[in-house]
C-alpha cells in the first residue's frame, strides 16, 4: 500500500491569500508551503483519492498521477469538495467511470453546492460519475478492497473517517469518542488532522497536538502523520517537539506500509 500526501494544508492553504503566513517563521521552507489536505492511496492496483480540494488539478498534475478509480469524501466543506465540479472532466480524460463514496450528509451538501452537476443535460462525462451514499458506520467494498467508516464531530456537522486494514485517515474533528477509539487500534499508520497545532485554546471544530498526543498514547499506532496544517504550524518548530513515531505531513510526501 502506497500513500501520497497530495496536500497537507488547512482550508485556506499555506500561505493564506495575500501571502499571510500567520505564525510560520520560515517562509522559504517548502514544507511550510501547503495546498489543501488531500491523500492519495494505492492498494492492489486500485487508486483512491480522499477528498476533492480546490487544488485538485494542481495536485494531480504535480504528482504525475495517471489513474483514479474512486474518491472517498470526508465531509461537505468547500476545501474537501470543491473539485466535485471537475469530476466529469476527469472521467472523460480517463475514459472510465469514477465511483464516489460519501455519507448522506455529505451528499446533501454536494447536491446543494453543485445542483447543475446532477442535471441530465450536464456536460459529457457527468453520467460517468457513480455516487455511492453510505449509511452511518457502514463498511463497504470496492474492487475487492474493504473500507470501514465511522463519523466524528466537526462543529455542526459530522465527518467520515476511513479505515482499510492497518491504515486510517481521520480528517476534521474536534473530539474522538471512546467508541471511535476502539476503531483505531492496531494501526500501522494513522493520518489525522492537526489544524490547530500547539494551540489548544481554539474552539473551531478542529484538533490540536495535545489531543493527538493523548490519543496516540492510548491507541499506540506505529506511525502517526499530522495533516490539514494551518498557518499556526511551522514545520521545523513543531517537528522538534514531536516523538519519533509522529510526523508532520508535507505536500508530496510518500509512505509505504
Amino acid at each position: 500500500m502506497k500513500i501520497t500526501i497530495l496536500g497537507s494544508g488547512s482550508a485556506y492553504g499555506c500561505p493564506n491569500c495575500f501571502n499571510d503566513w500567520g505564525n510560520i517563521k520560515d517562509t522559504n521552507n517548502p514544507k511550510n508551503q501547503r495546498t489543501r489536505a488531500c491523500t492519495f492511496v494505492e492498494i492492489d492496483g486500485q487508486s483512491f483519492l480522499i477528498d476533492l480540494t480546490p487544488d485538485f488539478r494542481e495536485q494531480i498534475n504535480k504528482n504525475n498521477i495517471k489513474n483514479l478509480d474512486a474518491v472517498l469524501l470526508t465531509h461537505g466543506h468547500y476545501d474537501h469538495i470543491a473539485a466535485v465540479s471537475e469530476l466529469w472532466r476527469a472521467a472523460h480524460i480517463l475514459q472510465k467511470k469514477l465511483n464516489i463514496f460519501c455519507s448522506e450528509e455529505t451528499f446533501a451538501e454536494v447536491e446543494t453546492c453543485f445542483p447543475y452537476f446532477f442535471k441530465s443535460n450536464h456536460e459529457s462525462g457527468s453520467d460517468q460519475i457513480i455516487w455511492n451514499v453510505l449509511q452511518e458506520n457502514q463498511e463497504f467494498e470496492f474492487a475487492g478492497i474493504k473500507w470501514q467508516t465511522f463519523q466524528n464531530k466537526h462543529g455542526h456537522m459530522s465527518t467520515t473517517a476511513y479505515r482499510h486494514k492497518n491504515l486510517a485517515v481521520v480528517m476534521d474533528l474536534e473530539e474522538l469518542s471512546d467508541t471511535n477509539k476502539t476503531r483505531l487500534h492496531n494501526l500501522d499508520l494513522l493520518i489525522i488532522e492537526c489544524n490547530n497545532g500547539q494551540d489548544d485554546k481554539a474552539r473551531n471544530g478542529h484538533n490540536n497536538l495535545r489531543n493527538i498526543l493523548n490519543w496516540t498514547t492510548e491507541l499506540k499506532p506505529k506511525k502517526t502523520l499530522l495533516t490539514h496544517l494551518s498557518t499556526r504550524v511551522d514545520y521545523n518548530e513543531v517537528s522538534q517537539t514531536l516523538p519519533p513515531e509522529i510526523e508532520l505531513a508535507y505536500d508530496g510526501m510518500t509512505l509505504e506500509i
